[in-house]
């Protein structure tokens, strides 16, 4: 209800801050209104060789994967809105046989593995983008399925449901400075796989406010000040686990405590030549985990860890180089911190690497990505995520696209319950008009 309430919200205000402009375009600065109405429709045939996630028995799978979507919005001398909108279909059509009997039949198999239920839909709002003052409204909400690790499991996937939704006041005191202060509220739903199928987990509020300065001080080159606050509330903050194939510790019980998260950090951002942008931002964080909001009895437990010191050391920064305007080079690293569903938090530091390409039909792309884990509290583990993606896209017309991929993704662990191996590939057709 709370989703449907901000979206039909959204759209009222679009609607209510774009008419005038639409009815009168020959009163705006420009005399130009740009409006789009962008359908698009994906089809694909994907196959993992470990659909599971699983080291020890892996299950190769196949499934055909359709995606509609849509995107609609316009741009005025004052106003810009947009809304859009998918929905990902996902039947598996072949699945392999475990190693040992599970209890589950193949048709049973390929019927738990199957989604029907993902969706991304959201909307974007800004009035008056042109004045001193201004303001800005998004709203987000998707639900995506993710593999959890759990053989032949009724429901083996992780599900979560996020809605976002921010706003804020934009001042503009001229043109080379700009101050944005708002807020963000993030409403999320978890549900794990147990013996009798998907069950909820846990539900968890994130709100507060947000702030961004930017200051041109060099043509297309910025200093850029960054900082939020956020307290994070779990519903349950202690979850009883009675299940043994459900996520549990010690005693039966998974600590969630409570916390607040503090951000801040500057740097630069520049398009320093017309080749060259480079962008690097460093801070601080902490995060303040409040151990007596789970009132438990752990035994060699980490619960109520924070993060303080040099541990919330931030840094954001990207290269990208591109030589043509048909080839892009591109080079990221970013150290930092969230709130974890299983436990206190997770500190991740990500390097990325990626080369694409445009030359006539034919567009390449590669890209490369570690990501280094370590969770805290009622669970500890320390993990390396390592992605390596390979596609080739054909266009085959003006508005259809073929894509095929290939990837492989592995997570080494200190618990080698989670590791895994998983290769895949795909092929797939995209329509866009």
């Amino acid at each position: 209800m709370r989703v449907r309430i901000v979206i039909c919200g959204l759209l009222l205000a679009a609607w209510s801050g774009t008419n005038a402009a639409w009815a009168a375009t020959s009163e705006s600065e420009d005399g130009s209104t740009k409006r789009f109405f962008s359908p698009s429709v994906g089809l694909s045939f994907d196959y993992r060789t470990n659909v599971y996630r699983s080291e020890q028995a892996p299950i190769a799978a196949g499934s055909l994967f359709f995606v509609p979507g849509m995107e609609v919005g316009a741009v005025t001398p004052q106003t810009d809105w947009s809304l859009d909108g998918s929905v990902g279909l996902r039947k598996f059509v072949v699945v392999g046989e475990p190693e040992a009997t599970s209890g589950v039949d193949r048709s049973q198999r390929l019927q738990n593995l199957d989604t029907f239920n993902e969706f991304n839909v959201g909307g974007e709002l800004e009035v008056l983008r042109k004045k001193p003052v201004g303001m800005y409204l998004a709203e987000r909400a998707t639900l995506r399925n993710n593999a959890a690790d759990k053989d032949y499991a009724q429901a083996p996937f992780t599900s979560q449901l996020r809605n976002r939704a921010m706003g804020g006041l934009r001042v503009s005191p001229g043109e080379a400075l700009s101050l944005t202060a708002g807020a963000v509220h993030l409403y999320d739903t978890f549900r794990t796989p147990s013996s009798e199928g998907l069950a909820r987990f846990n539900n968890r509020e994130t709100f507060g406010p947000t702030g961004d300065l930017k200051w041109s001080f060099f043509p297309r080159t910025y200093w850029v000040i960054q900082g939020s606050y956020e307290e994070v509330r779990w519903v349950d903050t202690v979850v009883e686990v009675t299940d043994a194939e459900s996520v549990g510790t010690l005693q039966n019980e998974l600590a969630l405590p409570d916390s607040n998260h503090f951000k801040l950090r500057t740097g630069i951002q520049g398009q320093f030549t017309p080749k060259i942008y480079f962008d690097f931002l460093a801070g601080r964080g902490t995060a303040i985990y409040d151990a007596a909001s789970a009132p438990v009895n752990k035994i060699d437990s980490s619960l109520g860890s924070s993060i303080e010191g040099g541990d919330g050391l931030l840094i954001a920064t990207q290269l990208r180089y591109q030589p043509s305007d048909k080839t892009r080079f591109t080079v990221s690293y970013r150290k930092d911190f969230l709130d974890a569903f299983f436990t206190n938090y997770v500190k991740f530091d990500v390097l990325q690497a990626g080369v694409s390409g445009e030359y006539g039909p034919v567009l390449p792309t590669l890209s490369y990505t570690s990501r280094v884990e370590t969770y805290q509290g009622d669970i500890f583990r320390e993990d390396i995520l390592s992605r390596i993606r390979a596609g080739l896209g054909i266009k085959m017309a003006r508005t259809t696209l073929m894509n095929l991929g290939f990837g492989w993704q592995q997570r080494a662990s200190s618990d080698v319950t989670v590791e895994y191996d998983d290769f895949d590939v795909s092929v797939g057709f995209n329509w866009v008009h």
